[in-house]
């Protein structure tokens, strides 16, 4: 895509596309599954790619959310009171890293989460 042709080239994705799944990485990052809920409910008939960052960003948070109930139980046996800090920042750098992908416009898969939806 040159700066004279408006249209991008097979394969690339338009730049309010990529914001968008940029966006929904970051929001994450402060509303947890809210941000790509609404996200996906708004873009997922108009764009294919920003669907699939959004579902991604939303089973992780899920499984994110399953995780931090386990961590918060086991806080009674004092592990949890450990375990619990170190997964929120593995969320952080996870969700820094899947909006760093999208900026590039590549798909980066979340790693140990629940596919719950497609």
């Amino acid at each position: 895509m040159t700066e004279n042709d408006p249209t991008p080239s097979v394969g690339e994705t338009p730049q309010d596309e990529r914001n968008m799944c940029i966006l929904v990485h970051v929001l994450a990052i402060f509303t947890h599954f809210l941000g790509p809920l609404i996200i996906w409910l708004l873009k997922k008939d108009q764009s294919r790619e920003v669907g699939r960052h959004a579902i991604e960003v939303l089973n992780f948070c899920i499984t994110i959310a399953i995780a931090g109930i386990v961590c918060s139980l086991l806080v009674f046996i004092i592990i949890g009171a450990i375990l619990l800090p170190l997964l929120g920042l593995y969320a952080l750098i996870n969700l820094i890293l899947g909006a760093v992908a999208a900026s590039k416009n590549q798909f980066r898969p979340y790693p140990w989460t629940l596919r719950l939806l497609k």
